[in-house]
């Protein structure tokens, strides 16, 4: 018998696996709130709940997903009926309630349950529930405790001097709904975390100015608007100003503390063995008990795949339990996790970041957990994924959003884009087009420009070419297609002729725009010649088209600013093919 505590997605996995016909287990799963869902439950309530308890949700109005779906997805349950990878909240949400019906979760589920107190007896575990809606408290005894609340419930503040003297108002991400909360007004946002660039670009249209301070030794791959101010610590904050760690001030009416939270299990009895400081401990693997290993955490480590990471950790408990396969001793287990802790402070990482992975450390996590469990590996092709767009999601947001993967097999991908009419729009469904994008390895831009014959194209802003200063020589020209859809599915093409030098004079303003881009270098590239008639291409021609690079990536449309990875001579591999010269 089974008690599993939070019905978001690592609660809603433990009861498929757990609840599931001919399991040999039963028991139910404890919910605080109306509804299941967890953190991607909206409700525009903060604070607390109408029965007094802390509001779970982080989620904010018209949130979308910072990673796609293929590795927010449970190994065996796929989206219906869903050709994009980045989603609204609200399709996450159906999603997890179609996994629900699906697999029959709802008869297990207690709602308005909030739990109060779980402690070991014997070997077994005393779980005590409130019933919200009647305050009746219900007591039970369970083999086994899956503790499933979630890592997201505590806010974490950052230390300023005078933080209680600045008398604007002040919130964190956590209680931020709705950006049009803060129309005309000076907003600092502290922290440069996906939550503090999501919500920096949700404020850019109404706030008045929108102030970024971070504690980032280098921004270097970070590409942000130009209108946004960023500024290093806050060291102080006086009535209406705060002044940060280069001397500057700033004058603000809102701080939204974009810090991130801590863990927080106040049910767990110190009978539990758990010690919660930044991180919890002692756990195997981080989501085993090591001194009670009949009770598990899952969903604690950070920044990787995150539903795989479930299913992995309940269907390695769910063998445990059944005596299918065996855990070290209690010896090694702790040995193992103290080398894990020892590695990470020696690399510098803080206590609240010793359950966070990277690539490396997934990888090799998800090893672990195969061979505890016994479990098929996941398939390279999620991680692939997950790496790639947790790298797009900093360096690409204006436009990340906009990809599409395609799973092929266990070990490649496609990506795709989605283009819509207008740059502002998240994604307009009746106006999508797809794009193929080729998958091209990046190579080093300074070992390009380097080249043999090619060092000349490097070109900086301090040396940017003029048309005016062509004008003596013989104007050349780009012969440019403008390719539209019309009736019967036929392709309507426009030609117009533009001097060189004004398309790349217009390529280094649109860049511009975004930001302090530096153009690495200039490059002209030969194309074919696209039949659209017969989509074939011809022998090709002698025209030209000069595309501003800048640290491997390349506008492909100065109107829709649609950026891809790719830089030297890949760029004449994806020019030639048929997408992108129909594009073009």
């Amino acid at each position: 018998k089974v008690a599993i505590i939070g019905a978001g997605p690592a609660g809603l996995c433990a009861a498929r696996h757990f609840f599931a016909p001919g399991s040999g287990f039963t028991g139910c799963l404890y919910e605080q709130a109306g509804d299941l869902g967890g953190t991607w439950l909206y409700s525009d309530v903060t604070g607390k709940d109408r029965f007094g308890l802390p509001v779970h949700s982080t989620l904010y109005y018209d949130l979308w997903t910072n990673l796609p779906k293929e590795t927010m997805t449970y190994p065996d349950f796929e989206y219906q009926d869903e050709e994009r990878s980045y989603l609204p909240s609200s399709r996450v949400l159906q999603y997890l309630v179609d996994y629900a019906d699906y697999f029959n979760l709802h008869n297990y589920i207690k709602l308005h349950h909030h739990v109060t107190r779980v402690a070991p007896v014997g070997n077994s575990w005393s779980v005590s529930a409130m019933e919200l809606t009647t305050k009746v408290e219900h007591v039970s005894m369970f083999d086994a405790v899956i503790v499933c609340s979630g890592p997201n419930i505590i806010p974490v503040y950052p230390q300023v001097e005078g933080l209680a003297r600045f008398s604007g108002r002040q919130l964190h991400s956590k209680e931020y709904r709705k950006a049009s909360a803060f129309e005309g007004k000076r907003v600092l946002l502290i922290g440069l975390g996906p939550s503090g660039i999501d919500i920096c670009f949700c404020l850019m249209p109404v706030a008045k100015q929108v102030i970024i301070s971070h504690n980032l030794t280098s921004l270097q791959g970070i590409f942000l608007p130009s209108e946004i101010k960023l500024k290093p610590v806050a060291t102080l904050m006086q009535e209406k100003t705060v002044t940060f760690s280069d001397g500057s001030e700033e004058e603000v009416d809102v701080i939204i503390h974009c810090t991130g939270y801590t863990y927080h299990y106040p049910f767990l009895t110190p009978e539990c063995g758990l010690i919660v400081d930044q991180y919890v401990t002692p756990l195997y693997r981080h989501f085993i008990n090591i001194e009670h290993p009949t009770m598990c955490l899952v969903g604690i480590p950070r920044k990787c795949p995150h539903q795989y990471m479930l299913d992995f950790q309940v269907r390695t408990f769910m063998k445990i339990l059944n005596a299918d396969i065996s855990l070290p001793s209690k010896e090694t287990m702790l040995e193992e996790m103290e080398e894990d802790r020892a590695k990470r402070a020696k690399e510098g990482q803080r206590k609240k970041d010793f359950h966070k992975m990277n690539a490396q450390r997934n990888e090799e996590y998800f090893k672990q957990l195969a061979e505890l469990g016994n479990l098929k590996p996941i398939p390279p092709v999620i991680l692939k994924i997950f790496n790639d767009a947790f790298m797009a999601a900093i360096k690409e947001f204006v436009h990340f959003r906009k990809a599409v993967y395609k799973i092929l097999d266990n070990e490649n991908y496609t990506k795709d884009f989605i283009l819509t009419s207008e740059a502002s729009d998240k994604l307009n469904i009746d106006t999508l087009k797809v794009y193929q994008e080729v998958d091209l390895n990046r190579k080093d831009m300074e070992e390009f420009n380097n080249k043999e014959g090619k060092t000349h194209l490097t070109v900086t802003n301090s040396e940017k070419p003029s048309a005016k200063e062509s004008k003596e020589e013989e104007e050349e020209v780009i012969i440019e297609r403008k390719v539209t859809e019309i009736e019967g599915g036929t392709m309507d093409t426009t030609v117009t002729n533009t001097p060189k030098e004004e398309v790349l004079e217009e390529t280094l303003t649109e860049i511009e725009k975004f930001g302090s881009i530096k153009v690495e270098a200039v490059v002209e590239v030969k194309r074919p010649e696209l039949d659209f008639n017969t989509e074939k291409e011809s022998n090709g021609n002698n025209d030209t088209l000069k595309i501003a690079v800048n640290g491997g990536r390349v506008s492909i449309d100065l109107q829709e600013n649609i950026t891809k990875p790719i830089c030297g001579d890949e760029i004449v591999k994806i020019i030639q093919t048929e997408e992108e010269s129909a594009y073009r």
